[in-house]
């Protein structure tokens, strides 16, 4: 039995699989699975902040990624709103770079500047503190400019409840394209505006 499930681990998506469930229904046999896949999952069930990158078994999301706070996944969910499909593609069309971290390159919009004017088509993301919620928005225009406002139909906002997991991710598109990013040098990313209470 245990040669036959080593075949078939590489197929099973252990971080879709709710941790009642996973208590339940994968626990009583975890004596047959690897040793090393076995710590990945009780990191990611009990401590996922500590699990730095995608668990083994995620074949179908393996992209190495820069990241603390987010994976291979939310790489794959980003790339599925940006061609407006409503399943997680499977095979990422997309590369992704790390070009600004807050705790490495500086918290200040002069820090944010430096790093992402000049880019294309850029995720912003950002952990709200003490808690496992993000927040974030894909910028398909540059940063560049001040108090200029880039008109796109193609940007959105985003947010997750929980970090660890992509179902709790809720997406908001563009409603006035006017101002869906707005650049200022004294500011960070912006996306919208609160204004009219239109976007």
């Amino acid at each position: 039995m245990e040669r036959t499930l080593l075949k078939l681990i590489p197929l099973i998506r252990f971080h879709d699989i709710p941790s009642e469930e996973f208590c339940e229904k994968v626990m009583p046999y975890d004596e047959l699975l690897p040793k090393k896949l076995r710590h990945e999952l009780l990191t990611f069930y009990l401590a996922p902040e500590k699990l730095l990158r995608p668990l083994s078994s995620r074949s179908s999301f393996s992209i190495n990624i820069d990241s603390v706070i987010i994976n291979a996944q939310h790489l794959s969910l980003f790339s599925s709103w940006i061609v407006k499909e409503n399943e997680i593609l499977k095979k990422n069309p997309y590369k992704y770079d790390l070009i600004f971290r807050a705790s490495r390159d500086g918290n200040t919009s002069t820090d944010f500047h430096a790093k992402c004017d000049g880019k294309n088509s850029t995720i912003v993301i950002a952990k709200i503190k003490e808690t496992n919620q993000l927040v974030g928005g894909y910028n398909p225009r540059d940063w560049d400019g001040d108090a200029v406002a880039k008109i796109t139909r193609k940007s959105f906002i985003f947010s997750f409840e929980n970090c660890n997991d992509i179902h709790t991710g809720r997406i908001g598109r563009v409603i006035q394209e006017q101002h869906a990013i707005r650049c200022y040098n004294n500011y960070g990313p912006l996306f919208g505006t609160f204004k009219n209470g239109s976007n």
